[in-house]
C-alpha cells in the first residue's frame, strides 16, 4: 500500500506536468499570433523587429524593472537575446534559455521534454536533500542541545520539513523578484494538502478506533486561519515592509508559545512529519523517508558505540544499491546517484553518524564544502575571482581548510569524536545541507521562469500545479502512510501543522531576508494587477478547504465519513480547473 501510494502520487506530479505542457503548446500558437501581429504594427523597426517576452508581466517587486527579452526572428538572434545580461542574470549556476534558442533552437519542443524531466529531479532532489541530510543534523542538534521533544518538533524539525519550500520562496524572491510564484507554490501546496491529502486520510482512516483530538485540531486550525487572514491583510495593502514580513515570524513564535503552554498544560503533543516513520517497517526504504526509532537512537548516542554497533549503522543513503525497493525507486536511486556522490563528498558528517567510511568523507568533504560556499554564494564566477587578481579565492579556500581536514583525521578515530567537534560538524552539516537546498531551490526557479518567458506561461501557474504538487508529494505519502498504520489523529495534525508552518516559515524567512535587504524600502505589489489573479483563486479555494474543515470535524464529532474525503477531492478538482481556465482567459474574473 505505502508503495502504491507513492506510485500514485507521482502519477499526480507528471499529470501537473502534463497540464503545464498542454498549456504551454496552446500558448505558444497564440504566441505566434502575436508575434505576427507585433511585427506589422512595428514597421518601423529593422526589418526583422523583436518581439518581447515580458518574465514578469506585470508584478512589480521593489524597484526592480527589469525583463527579459526574446527576439524570436531567427536562430541568431534569438541565441543573442536569450546570452544577453538582462536573461543570464535571472538564471541560476545554467542559463536554461540558451537551450531553448541556441542548442535545440530547431527542436524546442526537445528541449521542454528536457527541462520538465530536469524539472522533476530537481524537486526530487529538494526532497532527498531535505530529508536525507538536513533532517539529520537537526535531529542530532535538537538531541545534543537537549531541546524537549516539543520544542523541537516544531523548530528544529519543522524548519526540516519545510526547508524546500522556504528555500524555494526565497529563491524565487531573491533571485526572479517573483511574488506570485511564491505565493502560488505556498498557497498552492497548502490548498493541495488540506483537501487531496486530507481526503486521502479520511478514506483510508477508521476514526471511530482513533477519534481525532479537539484540542490539537482547535489549536492547529485557529492557528491557520489566523496566518491565512494575516497573508491576505499584508498583500492587500500593496506595500510589504520589514515589520509586516516578520509578522510571519511573529505568528510562528506565538504558535511555539501556545504549543508549549498546551503541552505543559493538557499533555498535548504537536505533530511532525518526523514522526510519521517511528515504527519500523521493511516496506519503507526509500531513501528520503524519516529516521526509524532505532536509527535515531544511535544517532543520538553515537558516543556510546563500540566496534560492534558501528557495523550496524546503515549504509549511505543515496549511494548503496537499494535492492529491496520497487523498481520505479531503483530509477529514482540511479537517476540521483551523481548528486548522491556529490553531495557526500560536500556535506561532512553529512548524517551525524560515525564510522571508518564517515570519518574518511568528513575529511574528504571540509575543503569541498568551502568551495560548495563559494558555488553558492557568487556562481561559477567565483572560480574566477582572484584577491588583489593574484591569488584565486578557491586556491586561498583549500589553502585554509585542508589542514584542518588533517587534524580531524589525526584527531579521531572510527568509533567516536570529541563532543566539541561533533557538535561544530553537526552545525556544519546543517549549513552544507543549506546550501544545496539553496543551490537547487535556485536551479528549480529557474527552469519555472524559462518555462514561463519560452511558452508564455504566467509562472503563477507554475508555481501553483507544478511545483506545489511536487513539493508536496512527501507530505501525501507520509501522511497518508501514518494514516495506514491506524494514527489518523497523528496524520490529521500533520497536514493541518505542516502546512501552517510551511506557510508562515517559507513568507516569513524569505520575505525579512528579502526586506532587510532593501530596507528601508518597501516591496511594492500590484496585488490588484492580473498577475496576481491566480493567487486570488488559491486565497479562495484554500479558505473553502479550511471553511469545510471547520464545518465538517465537528459535524460529524471529529469522526468523518468517507464521503467527506471525495467532497474534498472535488474541491481540489475545481480549483484547479478554475486556475486552467484563467491561464487560457476563459475567465477574467480578477484581472
Amino acid at each position: 500500500k505505502i508503495y502504491s501510494i507513492k506510485l500514485i502520487s507521482f502519477a499526480f506530479l507528471l499529470i501537473a506536468i502534463v497540464i503545464v505542457f498542454t498549456i504551454a503548446f496552446h500558448s505558444s500558437t497564440i504566441k505566434n499570433s502575436l508575434n505576427t501581429s507585433t511585427q506589422n504594427q512595428n514597421h518601423n523597426q529593422k526589418e526583422q523587429g523583436q518581439i518581447s517576452l515580458l518574465l514578469l508581466n506585470d508584478n512589480i517587486v521593489g524597484d526592480s524593472n527589469s525583463s527579459c527579452k526574446i527576439a524570436t526572428d531567427d536562430n541568431d538572434s534569438a541565441c543573442n537575446s536569450a546570452t544577453s545580461d538582462e536573461c543570464s542574470g535571472l538564471m541560476g549556476l545554467f542559463n536554461y534559455l540558451s537551450l531553448i534558442y541556441c542548442s535545440l533552437y530547431a527542436a524546442q519542443w526537445l528541449a521542454f521534454i528536457v527541462l520538465g524531466l530536469w524539472l522533476l529531479v530537481l524537486i526530487s532532489l529538494l526532497a532527498s536533500t531535505a530529508g536525507v541530510f538536513f533532517t539529520p543534523s537537526l535531529e542530532f542538534l535538537a538531541a545534543k542541545l537537549k531541546l524537549s521533544d516539543t520544542v523541537a518538533g516544531i523548530t528544529l524539525l519543522a524548519l526540516g520539513n519545510g526547508a524546500p519550500d522556504v528555500a524555494t520562496a526565497y529563491a524565487a524572491i531573491s533571485q526572479a523578484n517573483d511574488i506570485p510564484l511564491v505565493l502560488g507554490s505556498l498557497l498552492g501546496a497548502s490548498t493541495f494538502i488540506t483537501t487531496v491529502v486530507l481526503g486521502t486520510v479520511i478514506i483510508v482512516s477508521d476514526f471511530e478506533k482513533q477519534p481525532l483530538s479537539r484540542i490539537e485540531f482547535a489549536r492547529d486550525l485557529i492557528a491557520y486561519v489566523i496566518a491565512y487572514a494575516a497573508i491576505i491583510g499584508v498583500f492587500f495593502d500593496n506595500q510589504i515592509n520589514l515589520w509586516e514580513a516578520m509578522s510571519f515570524l511573529l505568528i510562528y513564535a506565538v504558535y511555539v508559545a501556545v504549543v508549549v503552554f498546551l503541552s505543559w498544560k493538557f499533555g498535548v503533543e504537536p505533530v511532525s512529519d518526523n514522526n510519521n516513520n517511528n515504527d519500523n517497517s521493511d516496506s519503507n526504504n526509500d531513501v528520503v523517508a524519516s529516521e526509524s526509532a532505532e536509527e535515531k537512537k544511535k544517532l543520538i548516542t553515537i558516543n556510546n558505540q563500540d566496534e560492534e554497533s558501528i557495523n550496524e549503522l546503515a549504509p549511505l543513503a543515496g549511494v548503496f544499491w537499494p535492492k529491496d525497493d520497487p523498481f520505479y525507486l531503483k530509477i529514482q536511486y540511479v537517476i540521483e546517484l551523481p548528486f548522491s556522490i556529490l553531495r557526500w563528498l560536500t556535506i561532512p558528517f553529512a548524517d551525524c553518524r560515525w564510522d571508518h567510511l564517515r570519518r574518511i568523507l568528513t575529511v574528504v568533504a571540509i575543503p569541498f564544502a568551502a568551495i560548495l560556499g563559494l558555488l553558492a554564494a557568487s556562481g561559477w564566477d567565483g572560480f574566477t575571482q582572484k584577491i588583489s587578481d593574484i591569488f584565486p579565492i578557491w586556491a586561498l579556500l583549500a589553502t585554509i581548510f585542508i589542514p584542518i581536514s588533517i587534524a580531524l583525521w589525526f584527531t579521531s578515530n572510527n568509533f567516536k569524536l570529541n563532543p566539541v567537534v561533533e557538535i561544530i560538524l553537526a552545525f556544519l552539516a546543517f549549513g552544507c545541507a543549506i546550501l544545496w537546498l539553496f543551490l537547487e531551490a535556485n536551479e528549480t526557479v529557474s527552469v519555472l521562469e524559462t518555462i514561463g518567458i519560452a511558452a508564455n506561461i504566467d509562472t503563477t501557474i507554475l508555481g501553483i500545479t507544478v511545483l506545489a504538487i511536487g513539493n508536496s508529494v512527501g507530505d501525501w505519502v507520509t501522511d497518508t502512510t501514518v494514516a495506514l498504520k491506524g494514527r489518523p489523529r497523528m496524520a490529521v495534525a500533520s497536514i493541518y501543522g505542516s502546512s501552517l508552518l510551511n506557510d508562515v516559515l517559507g513568507l516569513g524567512i524569505s520575505l525579512t531576508a528579502y526586506c532587510a535587504t532593501i530596507y528601508p524600502n518597501d516591496i511594492d505589489v500590484a496585488i490588484h494587477s492580473e498577475a496576481y489573479s491566480k493567487v486570488k483563486i488559491s486565497w479562495i479555494f484554500l479558505g473553502v478547504s479550511l471553511a469545510s474543515s471547520i464545518i465538517m470535524f465537528p459535524l460529524f464529532r471529529f469522526k468523518p465519513p468517507k464521503f467527506c474525503g471525495f467532497y474534498l477531492f472535488a474541491v481540489y478538482a475545481c480549483y484547479i480547473v478554475l486556475e486552467v481556465l484563467s491561464e487560457e482567459d476563459v475567465i477574467n474574473w480578477f484581472q
